[in-house]
């Protein structure tokens, strides 16, 4: 359907869900037209493109995007989300993070912001948000740019192509850095 879809609360809401060793997984790709807001507590994804691809991703303080389906399972799937573009919350940005759980241990997750607009994100991009292991990246590929005003320390590499751009701040009152590699294409920009 069309509609934005907005999660509340500061529980855990995982969007599909692969068990032990993937051995099982429940849940299907969501495919509603409009954009998604995590404005408290943590959404999880158990699958590639668990989001519509072409979503944009807002992530509000405090809040956390975990591309990691659950506890209590080991795994070493990776589960990779695209979007159209990372934007703030109502109050400003939270945390995108790679590993949330002891899933996927020393893996890299790779989040791609796919669209063509322009997106901010004041938050923070991070490889885990506990004491386990693995690595966020970030591809920016759709010809839109980014805007990253937080200081992220993913460690995973940012890749620019084409015809996007990558800022790294706000260009007003915030600097923004990544802690991985960055490469860039000869059609984008930085």
């Amino acid at each position: 359907g069309t509609g934005d879809v907005t999660k509340l609360g500061n529980g855990e809401l995982w969007l599909a869900y692969s068990g032990y060793n993937n051995a099982y997984s429940t849940g299907a790709a969501s495919d509603y037209i409009g954009d998604t807001y995590v404005e408290a507590g943590k959404l999880r994804i158990g699958m590639t493109n668990a989001l519509p691809t072409g979503t944009t991703l807002h992530v509000n303080t405090g809040a956390t995007f975990d591309l990691s389906s659950g506890g209590y399972e080991n795994s070493d799937a990776n589960y990779n989300q695209t979007i159209a573009g990372l934007n703030d919350g109502a109050t400003g940005g939270g945390t995108v993070s790679a590993n949330g759980t002891d899933a996927n241990l020393g893996t890299t997750r790779t989040l791609t912001v796919g669209g063509s607009g322009t997106y901010s994100f004041s938050g923070t991009l991070v490889d885990t948000s506990v004491a386990y292991t693995g690595s966020l990246a970030l591809a920016i590929n759709g010809g839109g740019t980014q805007i990253l005003s937080g200081i992220s320390t993913a460690t995973g590499a940012t890749t620019v192509s084409n015809g996007s751009t990558l800022q790294l701040g706000d260009g007003a009152t915030r600097n923004g850095a990544v802690g991985g590699a960055i490469a860039v294409d000869g059609t984008s920009f930085l």
